[in-house]
């Protein structure tokens, strides 16, 4: 079956997403992750291992804080 079947979204929606032209938000991508048999935490985990190194500078104790 193919991925845009189990998302039950248009092909368009798909590329777009591969292509980089459509961002998705936390609900889609779990639900896009599960779609592709990957487990979203394990995902999100190496992704923030691997950004891990790339902190600008910020001190461990700002990161992750969200200023408005």
């Amino acid at each position: 079956m193919e991925l845009a079947e189990l998302l039950n979204q248009p092909q368009s929606f798909v590329s777009k997403i591969e292509s980089g032209q459509r961002k998705l938000d936390l609900r889609q991508f779990v639900i896009y992750l599960r779609a592709l048999d990957a487990d979203p935490v394990e995902v999100l985990g190496e992704y923030l291992k691997a950004a891990e190194p790339r902190t600008n500078g910020v001190s461990s104790k700002s990161r992750g804080r969200i200023d408005r």
